[in-house]
């Protein structure tokens, strides 16, 4: 991990909890916590919680990737404005850098103009946007994406199916509708143990337990995200937060 960032990057160690002022403008909420910005100063993106060196360093990977991605796909919406790929890249980007209102026109767009999947990012495209609308509180929306998700990719071929099952549960824990979020966290996790969402449904599955008054499945569920992922920001969460709580 040194070396990767000694190659790219400039290392600055910054205490949030002594500089509360310099968090908050970057939108640091907890640690640890990485925020990448670039030459200029603007922020690229977040990386919260603690990883594995080897995913870590894929995750400062494609942050630099999609700083390109993103700069070439400007450059190419200024050629042509009709750009259906050239939209969704930059859109996406957006997206991951929390830019939402930014993001759903451009995705939109290219959405427009890919319905079908032709040009191959349709299904990413409605992932995509499901996080946004989710992010914004739209929950009818993130869930028609969901649902076109399921249609464009209902073999899992290209990767979204399981997260937008996964998103479905997510909108179901914010609708507040435990007893449904429960049999469908349930159901992904007994259908799809090792997706990539299962730390995070584990969690989710805890606390809808402890909403349904049932603080023993709870427990399961927290002790099941700590000792089947204990280096997810997830399982970290239930072993140092939520297990100890239940157990007092």
């Amino acid at each position: 991990v040194v070396e990767h960032v000694k190659q790219g990057f400039v290392a600055v160690k910054v205490d949030f909890l002594t500089q509360a002022d310099l968090g908050k403008r970057y939108g640091v909420q907890g640690v640890p916590s990485t925020v990448v910005l670039d030459a200029a100063g603007a922020k690229l993106a977040q990386i919260d919680g603690i990883f594995k060196p080897e995913v870590y360093v894929w995750e400062l990977t494609e942050i630099v990737d999609d700083d390109r991605r993103f700069r070439e796909g400007k450059a190419a919406l200024e050629k042509d404005p009709e750009d259906a790929r050239a939209a969704f890249e930059v859109g996406r980007v957006h997206r991951l850098r929390g830019e939402h209102d930014a993001a759903l026109p451009l995705i939109e767009k290219a959405l427009e103009r890919d319905p079908q999947n032709a040009l191959g990012f349709a299904a990413e495209a409605h992932w995509h946007m499901s996080w946004s609308l989710l992010n914004a509180g739209n929950l009818k929306g993130a869930q028609h994406h969901n649902d076109q998700i399921a249609v464009l990719d209902s073999e899992d071929k290209l990767g979204y199916r399981d997260d937008a099952r996964f998103m479905t549960c997510e909108l179901l824990v914010r609708k507040k509708d435990w007893a449904t979020a429960e049999a469908e966290l349930s159901a992904l996790l007994k259908e799809f143990p090792d997706c990539d969402d299962a730390a995070h449904a584990w969690l989710y599955l805890g606390m809808t337990w402890l909403k349904l008054k049932d603080k023993e499945k709870a427990l399961e569920a927290f002790e099941t995200a700590a000792k089947r992922f204990p280096d997810s920001p997830w399982g970290i969460y239930a072993t140092r937060t939520m297990i100890p709580q239940l157990k007092k």
